[in-house]
């Protein structure tokens, strides 16, 4: 490892006065980021440093959907956790919110992940995604071009244990009929759509 360009000798005066202008400035942005930084471990964009503790407006069509969530609660998943993914963006492309006629198709899937989440009694960890726009799908590494993700019927779901725990969890409900439709295992998530038909991969 090199070394760093030498720098000329400062009297011991000027250090003193460069050194505890340094820890404050590490003191004063710590404490900015505790204060501004929600709770939740940074699942949220920061408070706005302008506004006090108010947090920047939801877009209308957010909140609508929200709204659509609230109105048809689960015991386990709330509607802020299911929206958290669809604020995501990849090289600038927002994740974005479905289509209103596409709202009712993610039903099924999110009253399957909350049995789920019910049987395995665990927590579940993060939603990594949910609805994605066609052209964040195509941003996405693997994604299939007609994945049901754009379809609003898909949920990649991470739970407090091994995804093999939540697959196999997943693949009994399914056989029960609690649902029809897709289940791939992936090393820390399973993925789980209500389409028409069966599909299973990754076992």
């Amino acid at each position: 490892m090199s070394s760093p360009p030498h720098l000329p000798e400062e009297p011991n005066q000027a250090n003193w006065t460069r050194r505890s202008l340094l820890t404050f400035g590490a003191f004063a942005a710590t404490a900015g980021a505790i204060r501004y930084w929600p709770k939740s471990g940074g699942a949220e964009h920061p408070e706005s440093l302008t506004g006090g503790n108010t947090r920047p407006p939801l877009p209308a069509e957010t909140k609508d959907y929200r709204d659509f969530l609230a109105a048809h609660p689960l015991r386990h998943l709330s509607p802020r956790e299911i929206i958290q993914p669809h604020l995501k963006t990849r090289s600038g492309t927002p994740c974005g919110i479905p289509p209103r006629e596409y709202w009712t198709r993610i039903l099924p899937s999110l009253r399957a992940a909350d049995e789920l989440r019910e049987r395995l009694g665990v927590p579940l960890k993060l939603i990594i995604s949910a609805y994605r726009s066609p052209e964040y799908n195509a941003k996405c590494p693997g994604a299939a071009r007609w994945s049901q993700h754009t379809q609003n019927r898909a949920l990649d779901l991470v739970f407090d244990c091994p995804s093999e725990t939540a697959f196999e969890t997943a693949l009994t409900l399914r056989d029960e009929g609690f649902f029809t439709g897709g289940l791939g295992l992936y090393r820390s998530f399973i993925h789980l759509d209500t389409r028409s038909r069966n599909a299973t991969w990754g076992a």
